[in-house]
């Protein structure tokens, strides 16, 4: 009997993907939604952690660990390594130091004139220190969601191109916008800030155990053209106005976790120390194409800031409506600001344009996984499942097939 996995992104894709090596595996989900969080070229892809959780940075290694095998099978490239830098002041930096140690991965600890020397092309405040991770890198979602359904349809699994618009418990089925009706034994639900509202059409709820944020993150125009999508360093094909150290070096810039100055540096009693990271940091990505926006432009991303919950998380409307918006502009004109002051005086930056995306954030701040019977959820990632989505998926099918 066939498996029903609705959600195809990275979580839900690897799932499939997975899963299709021991069972008839049925894949849904619209391809390349407007109304979808993945719909991006890049997310980073490292083992470090910012809160030095042991569990995620063991995921973030194990997918580290996979990509290649996934590549070479696939045929489809979708990790581009250009290693991953965190600029923190030391008391963040510990943790991220611990969660490394523990996983056993080897890393640099890069003192202030250090990074000035070695990162020209960024603006190191003072009393701000570095940890490097030369493997590191990004992933282009994307394409990883198209490695997944490629091993999948190579293993006898399917792929439908449609959406759930509600499912039944009892009856193992699920019904589509197009009126198709789908029976399996088992149902997997893996559709992000979506999933709750799949949930409750079937009469089954996750509870108050998430909460999901609306983001808004700025793509920068940087007066580079790049050869291929990804990273310009990785692929080794880009060219650039002019000449020198500086703008040369961004070429190969890393991944970046960058805290800014702050005034009040006290941990918000009602918040997480993921909600305080995120808020005192935000994330920068190398130069990376978005064809779709401006073929042969390169882009650099910043993200991060405070979170926007919604108060409403089964309000599937909201969602859409903010996927298909320009976000925040107030956010977009901050991360611009942001953006500048990191990065060197000599660095070409346009107009930045919005990219809207939403997180979902578990009260335990780890993946949740409910078992219904018939029925798998999975949700609450954090806002960093796309790196290690082939881990959490592995982590779901083991569960699944009574592994762990």
């Amino acid at each position: 009997m066939v498996t029903l996995v609705v959600g195809c992104g990275p979580i839900g894709s690897s799932i499939a993907s997975q899963l299709s090596s021991h069972t008839s595996v049925v894949l849904v989900g619209p391809h390349k939604s407007s109304y979808c969080s993945h719909n991006d070229r890049g997310r980073l892809s490292r083992v470090a952690d910012a809160e030095g959780s042991l569990k995620w940075c063991s995921r973030n290694k194990r997918a580290l660990q996979m990509y290649g095998d996934l590549e070479v099978r696939s045929g489809v490239k979708f990790y581009y390594r250009c290693g991953s830098l965190f600029v923190m002041e030391d008391e963040l930096l510990s943790p991220v130091r611990s969660g490394l140690d523990r996983v056993g991965t080897k890393y640099e600890t890069l003192s202030n004139e250090e990074l000035r020397q070695r990162f020209k092309y960024l603006n190191i405040p003072p009393g701000r220190s570095g940890v490097y991770e030369p493997e590191a890198g990004f992933i282009n979602p994307l394409s990883l969601v198209e490695a997944n359904k490629t091993i999948l349809v190579s293993n006898g699994g399917r792929y439908v191109d449609d959406s759930v618009v509600s499912f039944s418990a009892t009856k193992n089925t699920v019904t589509l916008t197009s009126g198709e009706v789908m029976e399996g034994e088992r149902i997997v639900v893996a559709c992000g800030g979506y999933t709750e509202s799949v949930l409750l059409s079937g009469g089954l709820t996750m509870g108050s155990t998430h909460r999901i944020s609306k983001r808004t993150v700025a793509l920068v125009p940087v007066d580079v053209h790049v050869g291929d999508v990804g990273n310009v360093g990785d692929v080794g094909n880009v060219g650039v106005g002019g000449s020198s150290e500086v703008v040369d070096g961004c070429l190969n810039m890393p991944g970046l976790k960058f805290q800014l100055g702050t005034e009040d540096k006290e941990k918000d009693k009602q918040g997480t120390t993921h909600d305080f990271v995120e808020g005192s940091c935000v994330y920068v990505l190398p130069p990376i194409e978005y064809p779709e926006r401006e073929c042969g432009r390169a882009f650099i991303k910043i993200g991060g800031g405070a979170n926007e919950w919604i108060d409403d998380i089964t309000n599937t409307d909201e969602l859409e409506e903010f996927l298909r918006g320009s976000g925040d502009p107030l956010v977009l004109k901050i991360l611009e600001k942001q953006l500048r002051m990191i990065m060197a005086k000599e660095i070409s930056l346009g107009e930045a344009q919005a990219k809207t995306c939403f997180t979902c954030c578990s009260l335990e701040g780890d993946v949740c996984v409910k078992n219904f019977g018939n029925v798998i959820a999975v949700l609450g990632c954090e806002g960093k499942g796309a790196g290690p989505s082939l881990a959490i998926g592995e982590e779901v099918v083991e569960a699944i097939l009574g592994i762990r």
